[in-house]
Protein backbone atom coordinates (compact mmCIF):
# COMPACT_ATOMS: atom_id res chain seq x y z
CA UNK A 1 0.00 0.00 0.00
CA UNK A 2 1.40 2.77 -0.84
CA UNK A 3 -1.30 5.83 1.17
CA UNK A 4 -0.43 6.17 4.64
CA UNK A 5 -3.99 7.82 4.71
CA UNK A 6 -5.63 3.81 3.88
CA UNK A 7 -3.05 1.91 6.60
CA UNK A 8 -3.89 1.07 10.11
CA UNK A 9 -0.10 0.54 10.88
CA UNK A 10 3.39 1.91 9.55
CA UNK A 11 5.80 -0.71 9.48
CA UNK A 12 10.13 0.82 9.78
CA UNK A 13 11.08 -1.53 6.79
CA UNK A 14 14.45 -1.97 8.51
CA UNK A 15 15.86 -2.26 12.00
CA UNK A 16 15.22 0.37 14.35
CA UNK A 17 18.55 2.23 14.43
CA UNK A 18 17.86 4.47 16.81
CA UNK A 19 15.66 7.55 17.33
CA UNK A 20 18.24 10.48 15.45
CA UNK A 21 17.65 8.27 12.69
CA UNK A 22 15.99 10.37 9.94
CA UNK A 23 14.28 7.95 7.43
CA UNK A 24 12.46 7.20 11.41
CA UNK A 25 11.83 10.52 11.52
CA UNK A 26 10.26 10.77 8.33
CA UNK A 27 8.03 7.92 9.38
CA UNK A 28 7.12 9.46 12.77
CA UNK A 29 5.93 12.60 10.94
CA UNK A 30 3.67 10.64 8.69
CA UNK A 31 2.86 8.46 12.09
CA UNK A 32 2.06 11.78 14.19
CA UNK A 33 0.19 13.20 10.93
CA UNK A 34 -2.59 10.17 10.49
CA UNK A 35 -2.35 9.15 13.72
CA UNK A 36 -1.43 5.64 13.40
CA UNK A 37 1.04 3.73 14.98
CA UNK A 38 4.73 3.00 13.72
CA UNK A 39 6.00 -0.47 14.61
CA UNK A 40 9.39 -0.85 14.69
CA UNK A 41 12.09 -3.99 15.54
CA UNK A 42 15.05 -4.03 17.28
CA UNK A 43 16.91 -7.44 16.83
CA UNK A 44 20.25 -7.12 19.11
CA UNK A 45 21.94 -8.29 21.79
CA UNK A 46 21.35 -4.56 23.24
CA UNK A 47 18.96 -3.30 26.42
CA UNK A 48 19.59 0.66 25.96
CA UNK A 49 16.46 2.52 26.88
CA UNK A 50 14.90 4.84 24.63
CA UNK A 51 12.57 7.89 25.05
CA UNK A 52 9.99 6.32 22.40
CA UNK A 53 7.30 8.96 20.91
CA UNK A 54 3.92 7.62 22.24
CA UNK A 55 2.95 6.31 18.98
CA UNK A 56 5.92 3.87 17.97
CA UNK A 57 6.25 0.66 19.34
CA UNK A 58 8.86 -0.79 19.30
CA UNK A 59 9.60 -4.40 19.52
CA UNK A 60 12.50 -6.09 20.52
CA UNK A 61 14.77 -8.95 21.34
CA UNK A 62 16.45 -7.42 24.46
CA UNK A 63 14.53 -5.29 27.34
CA UNK A 64 14.51 -4.89 30.99
CA UNK A 65 11.47 -5.53 32.55
CA UNK A 66 11.90 -2.52 34.75
CA UNK A 67 12.65 0.02 32.61
CA UNK A 68 10.51 -1.07 30.08
CA UNK A 69 8.27 1.89 28.34
CA UNK A 70 4.72 0.77 27.86
CA UNK A 71 5.60 0.46 23.75
CA UNK A 72 8.42 -1.40 24.41
CA UNK A 73 7.45 -5.07 23.79
CA UNK A 74 9.29 -8.30 24.11
CA UNK A 75 10.15 -10.60 20.92
CA UNK A 76 12.53 -14.11 20.68
CA UNK A 77 15.18 -13.79 18.66
CA UNK A 78 14.72 -15.82 15.43
CA UNK A 79 16.74 -17.72 13.16
CA UNK A 80 16.49 -20.56 10.55
CA UNK A 81 16.20 -24.16 11.60
CA UNK A 82 19.09 -25.49 10.59
CA UNK A 83 18.09 -29.18 12.36
CA UNK A 84 17.91 -31.22 9.01
CA UNK A 85 16.27 -34.10 11.22
CA UNK A 86 19.59 -34.71 12.68
CA UNK A 87 18.74 -36.36 16.35
CA UNK A 88 21.54 -36.29 19.51
CA UNK A 89 22.07 -39.58 20.33
CA UNK A 90 23.58 -39.79 23.26
CA UNK A 91 21.83 -40.63 26.61
CA UNK A 92 23.56 -38.17 28.94
CA UNK A 93 22.34 -34.80 30.10
CA UNK A 94 23.98 -31.90 28.70
CA UNK A 95 23.49 -28.30 28.32
CA UNK A 96 25.12 -26.28 25.74
CA UNK A 97 25.76 -22.13 24.98
CA UNK A 98 27.51 -20.45 22.83
CA UNK A 99 27.65 -16.41 23.28
CA UNK A 100 29.19 -13.69 25.44
CA UNK A 101 29.26 -14.19 29.27
CA UNK A 102 28.26 -10.73 30.51
CA UNK A 103 25.40 -9.35 32.61
CA UNK A 104 25.58 -12.60 35.24
CA UNK A 105 25.99 -15.16 32.46
CA UNK A 106 29.15 -16.25 33.11
CA UNK A 107 28.39 -17.09 37.14
CA UNK A 108 25.11 -18.77 35.65
CA UNK A 109 27.85 -20.95 33.44
CA UNK A 110 30.06 -21.68 36.10
CA UNK A 111 27.53 -22.77 38.29
CA UNK A 112 26.32 -25.45 35.39
CA UNK A 113 29.95 -26.35 35.14
CA UNK A 114 29.70 -27.23 39.06
CA UNK A 115 26.91 -29.96 38.45
CA UNK A 116 26.65 -33.42 37.14
CA UNK A 117 25.40 -31.91 33.63
CA UNK A 118 27.67 -32.71 30.73
CA UNK A 119 28.76 -28.96 29.68
CA UNK A 120 29.19 -27.53 26.14
CA UNK A 121 29.85 -23.81 26.38
CA UNK A 122 31.62 -21.45 23.79
CA UNK A 123 32.47 -18.14 25.38
CA UNK A 124 32.52 -15.28 23.35
CA UNK A 125 34.34 -12.10 24.10
CA UNK A 126 30.99 -10.13 22.90
CA UNK A 127 28.00 -10.77 20.97
CA UNK A 128 28.85 -11.29 17.60
CA UNK A 129 32.40 -13.55 18.14
CA UNK A 130 34.68 -10.71 17.77
CA UNK A 131 37.80 -13.58 18.40
CA UNK A 132 36.72 -15.04 15.34
CA UNK A 133 37.60 -13.71 11.96
CA UNK A 134 35.39 -15.38 9.29
CA UNK A 135 31.70 -15.08 11.16
CA UNK A 136 30.90 -18.21 8.60
CA UNK A 137 32.67 -20.20 11.00
CA UNK A 138 31.14 -18.94 14.25
CA UNK A 139 27.82 -19.25 12.61
CA UNK A 140 29.24 -23.16 12.29
CA UNK A 141 30.19 -23.65 15.66
CA UNK A 142 27.02 -22.28 17.20
CA UNK A 143 25.04 -24.64 15.22
CA UNK A 144 27.61 -27.50 15.63
CA UNK A 145 27.03 -26.50 19.83
CA UNK A 146 23.65 -26.88 18.92
CA UNK A 147 23.94 -30.41 17.64
CA UNK A 148 25.88 -31.85 20.27
CA UNK A 149 23.84 -30.52 23.58
CA UNK A 150 20.64 -31.95 24.46
CA UNK A 151 19.62 -28.69 25.76
CA UNK A 152 20.82 -25.22 24.66
CA UNK A 153 20.19 -22.01 26.51
CA UNK A 154 19.63 -18.94 25.11
CA UNK A 155 19.78 -17.09 27.66
CA UNK A 156 16.71 -17.96 30.09
CA UNK A 157 19.85 -18.91 32.83
CA UNK A 158 20.77 -15.23 33.32
CA UNK A 159 17.89 -14.95 35.97
CA UNK A 160 20.17 -17.53 37.80
CA UNK A 161 22.34 -14.82 38.22
CA UNK A 162 20.56 -13.88 41.43
CA UNK A 163 20.45 -17.53 43.07
CA UNK A 164 24.17 -17.05 43.13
Amino acid sequence: MTDPKKANVLILPYKFKGLKDGSLTRFLELSEKYNIPLLAFYIDDDESSYDLPKNLHLWRTSIIKNTKHANEHAMPAFTADYFNSRYLCVEEQSIGYCGHTEHGRETCLSLLEQSQINCNFIRRSDFWAAEVNNKYQAKLQFIENLERSMQTDCFGLKSLAHWA
